[in-house]
């Protein structure tokens, strides 16, 4: 018998067959195997993050100047871009009159699971998977592997917000987004707020749009993917999760817990899509309406998912071409299986060496996400010795009144009113805004080259309402 082998690109296992390393990727569900082909023969594309992006790209004056920018290896900012509109300093941010203020509750319009499939496909309402206890102390592995850096964008890239009208639709189909000034996500609004407060913690590009008086604000990564290789500096985050949590029963192929929740951002009626990490607690159902004991089988004909299949036949997501579609596609399988716990319940988690982030870094996230429980665990070189699991809302309504937090948060609110005017300004109703981090930081916005949606036509239709 021959000693040949071939080794597995996600986690390099050695085979000693071709047939029995298929296998072995069909039946591995991670984003590392997710992304190799039943055949196993091609490697997981490397990605890089965004903060590796330099921060010299400077904004083009001509025409010619636009074409260099466009060619150097930072010209991805600038891909589909038409004529610079405005360029803000971050120091010309006017704060807002109005308070920001979480007083004010939130609503939840819809949540999702992504699951490992290779047709994207949704659990809606889905439910995170739930916080278990360890003993101490527990060594866990360094992160590898191939991991998602934005997955709505790398599930659906033409339409990334389009799995949130897909889940609307099961779970709040007569909602309009009519009175929405705002759908973004909330490492978006992270973004906006470091700027305001003078901060760049990472380079960033954003894609705008206005759909009837909704500033719709797109996530943009270089790459929604990254390889994290198990050495260096490759950080325990994704392994300690992975360690203290365990998918609910029916729910083991899950990879992500999305939620957006609508609430006011000093005087802007917002919608917030973010991902929890966790339930704290025995999970609760949010209320009746979102708790299904339906089989687990994708949604059948005649319900008010293939409704907007239908009205969807057309579209086909990651593709301009619609002769890719057929009668009855759709970009997202939607599989109605799962509870939605209570915003309540949601938890974020941390892994922190000793000595590492405080926690004041770590609110403005929990802040945008209404997100009540933080999970931390202490670690030196991935042994923990200790795991904090608190209640910070107490903490969350602190930070949001330190005048010098209220007051960028205003400014936030006053940049996303200066965002939506330019884009209703601009001739395609579509803009691309980036940061680049050098000093004074700028947020430059530029039009698009050609007109461009956030969502399929159908969709709009049907949550927007028409005068």
């Amino acid at each position: 018998m021959s000693d040949a082998s071939v080794a597995c690109e996600g986690c390099n296992r050695k085979f000693k067959s071709d047939a029995a390393l298929k296998q072995h990727v069909r039946d591995r569900k991670d984003a590392a195997h997710d992304s190799i082909p039943t055949g196993g023969d091609k490697k997981p594309k490397k990605v890089v993050r965004a903060k590796s992006i330099a921060s010299t790209l400077k904004a083009p004056s001509s025409p010619n100047s636009l074409t260099k920018a466009k060619r150097s290896k930072d010209g991805w900012f600038l891909q589909g871009t038409g004529t610079q509109l405005v360029s803000v300093q971050s120091s010309e941010v006017q704060p807002g009159d109005v308070a920001v203020t979480s007083d004010g509750g939130y609503e939840l319009l819809c949540s999702y699971n992504w699951i490992i499939r290779p047709q994207p496909t949704v659990y809606v309402p889905g439910e995170p998977p739930r916080l278990v206890t360890r003993s101490l102390p527990m060594r866990v592995s360094p992160d590898s592997g191939v991991h998602f850096i934005d997955q709505n964008s790398c599930r659906v890239p033409k339409y990334p917000f389009e799995v949130v009208f897909q889940a609307m639709n099961v779970m709040n189909p007569t909602f309009k987004f009519n009175d929405l000034d705002v759908l973004t996500n909330r490492n978006s609004l992270r973004h906006l707020l470091d700027f305001c407060r003078g901060k760049c913690r990472d380079s960033f590009r954003i894609d705008l749009y206005l759909v009837q008086n909704t500033l719709v604000i797109e996530r943009r990564e270089r790459s929604t993917k990254e390889m994290i290789r198990g050495y260096g500096n490759s950080g325990f985050g994704h392994s300690f999760e992975e360690a203290v949590t365990e998918a609910q029963p029916g729910m083991a192929d899950i990879a992500g817990h999305h939620r957006v929740l609508r609430y006011d951002l000093g005087g802007l009626n917002c919608a917030v899509r973010f991902e929890v990490d966790a339930v704290h607690g025995t999970p609760e159902v949010e209320n009746s309406s979102q708790k299904t004991d339906a089989p687990p089988t994708d949604a059948p004909p005649g319900n008010p998912v293939d409704q907007l299949t239908q009205s969807l036949e057309n579209v086909a997501v990651g593709s301009s071409n619609r002769r890719h579609s057929y009668p009855g596609a759709r970009s997202v399988q939607v599989i109605v299986r799962g509870t939605a716990p209570p915003q309540t319940q949601a938890a974020e988690i941390k892994s922190i060496r000793r000595n590492g982030k405080p926690l004041s870094t770590i609110l403005p996230q929990l802040w945008f996400g209404r997100t009540p429980y933080l999970v931390r665990g202490y670690h030196d070189n991935g042994n923990f010795t200790l795991i904090r699991s608190e209640n910070v809302e107490e903490n969350l309504k602190d930070w949001e009144v330190k005048d010098q937090n209220q007051m960028a948060l205003r400014g936030v609110v006053s940049l996303l009113g200066q965002l939506r005017e330019v884009v209703r300004g601009s001739e395609t109703k579509s803009c691309v805004a980036f940061c680049v981090g050098e000093k004074p930081l700028k947020l430059q916005v530029f039009s698009t080259a050609q007109k461009k949606m956030p969502l399929p036509e159908q969709v709009i239709e049907r949550f927007w309402k028409t005068d």
